[in-house]
């Protein structure tokens, strides 16, 4: 089913909802993904503040970056795939996302500095060449570090990446919006989003929800989501749009056809601007093709990471 509220529309649904539904408890969300990751669950201290991962698996590394209030959980459709194809598989929560603490003092969520987090994890786990996977605003950080460090990166796969301009709907970019997310905002409008961001809603279920809603108990939450929106679009990231034609490494962009977050035809702008890309589209798929059509998404992966 597809769906795009306008912002207002969308405003108006987390303030009303908010006052039914805002303190709704958040349930069990995923026991298996849990229970099978709660063993190689890392941290890295980064200046005061831990960086949260997950090192699992062995053979070629592949790094896996999520997006914009996403978490590592992001990746539960993809990881069983990649783990019986053979790979080792980093999966990183963004500086204030997930299990990572928000960096304090004067840090900015930059593309810049969200991107460095990642390189320094590598650096930390000795990986001197890797495959890196991102989703939207990860796929934007997968993109700058195939510029900036054009050695490190074997191959990249970017699904449905920011890679020209910011969305057209930021909506904690609207003045007040943290106090207003504090006060209304909750699991439903958590459930609202996802519902928007597929194709298909009615593919979301409560333990996607569960886990996407998690971060909401930490109190500076939404406030590093706010900052993010202010802060990613920096100087970085326009340099970087302009840049693409640098890329040499392998690059398979994959785009769900029915994105109304990021149209499809910036897939094709990107794939046009890369001499060594492959760009695929998926039917019936929204702005998560990796979680909503994973078993379309799985056999692409796997077979570009062990083609090249």
């Amino acid at each position: 089913m597809k769906r795009r509220y306008s912002l207002i529309f969308v405003t108006l649904l987390i303030l009303g909802a908010g006052l039914f539904s805002c303190r709704t408890a958040i349930g069990p969300g995923d026991m298996d993904w849990n229970r099978e990751t709660g063993p190689f669950v890392k941290t890295l201290d980064r200046d005061g503040h831990l960086l949260h991962y997950i090192d699992m698996g062995s053979g070629d590394p592949v790094v896996l970056v999520h997006g914009f209030a996403e978490t590592v959980y992001s990746w539960h459709e993809n990881v069983p795939a990649l783990m019986e194809a053979g790979f080792r598989l980093i999966l990183v929560d963004q500086p204030g996302h997930g299990r990572s603490g928000a960096p304090g003092g004067t840090y900015t969520y930059t593309l810049e500095n969200q991107a460095e987090a990642v390189v320094k994890l590598t650096e930390h786990l000795g990986l001197r060449k890797f495959s890196i996977i991102g989703h939207s605003t990860g796929g934007s950080i997968a993109l700058f570090i195939m510029i900036n460090h054009p050695g490190r990166v074997q191959k990249a796969v970017v699904i449905d990446p920011i890679c020209f301009k910011p969305p057209l709907v930021q909506l904690l970019k609207i003045p007040g919006m943290e106090f207003l997310a504090n006060v209304f905002g909750g699991r439903w409008s958590i459930r609202t989003g996802l519902e928007d961001a597929y194709y298909d809603g009615y593919r979301v279920d409560d333990a996607l929800v569960d886990e996407y809603s998690r971060p909401l108990e930490r109190p500076e939450y939404y406030r590093t989501l706010i900052s993010l929106e202010k802060q990613f679009y920096s100087q970085g990231f326009y340099k970087m749009t302009e840049s693409y034609g640098q890329i040499q490494a392998p690059v398979l962009i994959i785009w769900g056809k029915e994105d109304t977050w990021l149209p499809e035809e910036q897939g094709a702008m990107l794939h046009g601007r890369m001499e060594n890309s492959t760009l695929q589209v998926i039917e019936n798929c929204g702005h998560m093709p990796h979680q909503e059509c994973a078993d379309r998404v799985n056999p692409l992966l796997v077979q570009f990471l062990q083609r090249f």
